[in-house]
């Protein structure tokens, strides 16, 4: 590049749906800690 910083890249945006409770607290844990993810909602089910 020419000295300008290239623009930051749009977060991520998820919205987790399992069943499992315990299953979607930990998959939320695991992106919770990762940079440009960002999680929107959680759903028990696909309705």
């Amino acid at each position: 590049m020419t000295g300008v910083d290239a623009p930051a890249a749009a977060p991520v945006r998820v919205l987790l749906c399992d069943d499992q409770p315990l299953i979607r607290s930990g998959i939320r844990a695991l992106l919770d800690a990762e940079d440009g993810v960002t999680v929107v909602g959680e759903a028990g089910d696909g309705e």
